[in-house]
């Protein structure tokens, strides 16, 4: 009985270790990241892939480089740091943003997007900017351009963008996938590398 007790005590703890500073289970509860994320998606975050941090702090203990453009960050919500969400990265610090229709321009250059999504009913799209994003922070974009909360809207449509210390990891992997709200699998995607 002693074996197992510690045994157990041992898989508690690394699992403790594991999900605070190496990778991490999530959802995707909305549907502002389709097509490439789904609602009813479950998928790990590599929490390492912008440094290596101390367990549950923001201490970085060794650097391992930087989020770039195009990446799907997992992330505390500027406005409400209690709540997690999932977006792609669309510009870096010291890039002035600018969106006018279906149309991204970064630094006055018109980027090629080919994450964005358009259903054609738009009920979140506005042209924003332009709007420089501060240094250290990055600007974020649901893929679902026409209905996703995003940098475009925080801040009552200010613009808002997300600080590296706040950014908990890269979505790597979909391991699961439910349809929808319903406890049906969607067998066709899993498991999948999560782009």
């Amino acid at each position: 009985m002693k074996d197992y007790t510690l045994m157990l005590i041992w898989a508690v703890l690394l699992a403790g270790i594991i999900r605070g500073g190496i990778v991490e289970a999530c959802h995707v509860p909305s549907g502002s990241m389709e097509p490439a994320m789904q609602i009813g998606d479950h998928f790990l975050v590599n929490k390492t892939a912008y440094g290596l941090k101390l367990p549950y702090t923001n201490l970085e203990l060794l650097p391992m480089g930087l989020p770039e453009r195009g990446d799907i960050a997992v992330f505390r919500y500027p406005e409400d740091k209690s709540q997690t969400f999932v977006k792609r990265i669309m510009a870096l610090p010291g890039e002035t943003v600018l969106v006018r229709g279906k149309d991204i321009y970064i630094n006055h250059k018109k980027i090629k997007d080919p994450w964005g999504f358009f259903t054609g009913r738009a009920l979140m799209r506005k042209d924003f900017g332009p709007f420089k994003v501060p240094d250290g922070h990055f600007f974020m974009m649901g893929d679902n351009r026409d209905n996703s909360y995003d940098s475009r809207f925080w801040a009552q449509g200010k613009g808002m963008c997300v600080p590296l210390c706040d950014i908990k990891g890269k979505a790597f992997f979909r391991y699961f996938a439910f349809k929808g709200d319903s406890y049906a699998i969607r067998w066709e995607r899993m498991p999948g590398i999560v782009k």
